[in-house]
């Protein structure tokens, strides 16, 4: 597009070139962002953004410690050399679940492949990873169920997170450094929500609504996927978006719905600007001259929250809120700049999209995360998706039955961590022979190495050969 007032890259989309996206906008379909009410039924619901974007062509090489790891990075859809800002310690936010039901495969290939990759950081690179797992305890289908089980939603929510602790516990899965749940964390998630509103990136409206404006990110929307977002599109009657592809911050209650107070009424936050938030939380205190010294997250104070949700009970709500260390040695490690985000390919678009969006726009940086992750889908015999959705998914509980973890985390190495795997009882009994296989090795080696094995000398010339 000539003549756009796009400013150099890394700089975030400020006044200069707002208005001149504003101006190109359809003038029936430019709602202002303070509420202004959309379009007409009558006219037709499109709007066109006058910016494209092809994935992938935006990465920019952090500056730090090279680690000698190369990984592949969906941002640049190749392989990168792993270079953290901190030489000792890596910054790892990972998607966690949506307490409703009970984990199944499908969620543990991904957590056990991505625990392998973080063992092998720790152990043979001797990197500390600092992990934070955010726990989306409030959403549609946690308040789907709760009404079908006529319990609240906190109830439900804690329930199933238990559940997911005890299932990634007996698969062996490392903790990470601390969990965060969403509902912990309403006025941090109120307070992003309204510097994005402040700086133009955000847009309110008269259903009480706030929604991220995706022209208002021009070009800079799609590091993870091809997006044209001047392609025509048609929004719902009832829609009080401005673009399809704009996405909600803050949701409007329903009647007798969860919720929480904030500036544009009662509501609850959108999925995409959760993990946002949780992850730029942290403070860490750590002796960085000091090697293998145990990371310490420091999370004390309380903040009294006012809400008309049943969780607190309409009254006052104590929750996790980072508290600043007052030494030299204090560090903000989820802020502006992130070393790994993880999560499953489904999760690229548009929720990572839309992570990226959103941090980049509030912190106003070049590049808030340096290096994301995918995990490929675990499939069923047939070349389908296990999920919940198609009902054709295993309990990790029912899976554990009849396996070890340890026969399933050599399932999941047997396949590259991108790559689709295929569940069938054939390749987990290869995966169980594989391991036996390793198992008998070593015990034969270590009965050789204490004298306890009864055989020839083994000529180590032989064994070169």
């Amino acid at each position: 597009m000539s003549g756009a007032p796009w400013l150099p890259w890394g700089a975030c989309a400020r006044p200069a070139a707002l208005e001149w996206v504003k101006r190109c906008r359809r003038p029936r379909c430019a709602a202002a962002a303070g509420g202004q009410p959309g379009p007409s039924a009558e006219a037709p619901r499109r709007r066109w953004c006058s910016a494209s974007s092809e994935g992938g062509t935006k990465w920019v090489k952090p500056a730090g410690c090279d680690t000698g790891i190369q990984t592949y990075n969906s941002l640049s859809r190749r392989k990168e050399p792993l270079v953290l800002g901190n030489a000792d310690v890596v910054t790892w936010y990972s998607c966690g679940p949506t307490v409703y039901d009970h984990a199944h495969l499908g969620h543990a290939c991904s957590y056990v492949k991505f625990d392998i990759i973080r063992r092998i950081i720790t152990k043979i690179f001797g990197k500390e990873v600092v992990m934070v797992m955010g726990i989306t305890d409030i959403d549609d289908k946690i308040i789907k169920r709760a009404d079908e089980m006529n319990i609240s939603p906190m109830a439900l929510a804690r329930f199933y997170e238990e559940d997911f602790k005890r299932d990634m516990e007996a698969l062996k899965v490392l903790p990470p450094t601390i969990y965060m749940r969403v509902t912990e964390n309403i006025p941090q998630i109120i307070a992003f929500i309204q510097q994005l509103v402040t700086s133009g990136h955000g847009y309110t409206t008269s259903k009480g609504n706030v929604y991220f404006d995706i022209c208002s990110w021009g070009d800079r929307y799609g590091k993870l996927r091809d997006i044209y977002l001047d392609a025509e599109e048609e929004l719902a009657i009832d829609s009080d978006k401005h673009h399809m592809k704009d996405f909600a911050l803050w949701k409007a209650a329903r009647p007798q719905e969860v919720c929480w107070d904030s500036p544009w009424g009662k509501g609850r936050p959108g999925w995409h600007i959760e993990c946002s938030t949780i992850s730029r939380l942290q403070y860490v205190q750590r002796p960085w001259s000091t090697k293998n010294t145990q990371t310490r997250i420091v999370v004390g104070s309380t903040i009294n929250v006012t809400g008309c949700d049943e969780l607190n009970g309409g009254g006052q709500k104590s929750i996790v809120t980072p508290v600043p260390v007052q030494t030299s040695t204090q560090s903000l490690v989820f802020g502006r700049h992130l070393d790994i985000h993880t999560g499953g390919i489904d999760l690229a678009f548009p929720h990572h999209e839309n992570e990226i969006a959103q941090c980049e726009a509030y912190h106003q940086c070049q590049q808030w995360g340096n290096y994301f992750l995918h995990s490929g889908h675990l499939h069923v015999k047939g070349s389908v998706k296990m999920s919940k959705s198609l009902k054709n998914y295993i309990t990790i509980k029912d899976f554990l039955k009849k396996f070890s973890p340890d026969q399933f985390r050599m399932f999941c190495l047997r396949s590259g961590y991108r790559s689709a795997t295929e569940y069938s009882d054939e390749s987990l009994n290869d995966a169980k022979n594989v391991l036996q296989t390793i198992a008998s090795f070593m015990s034969g080696a270590t009965a050789y190495m204490k004298g306890q094995l009864t055989c020839d000398a083994i000529r180590e010339d032989v064994l070169w050969e």
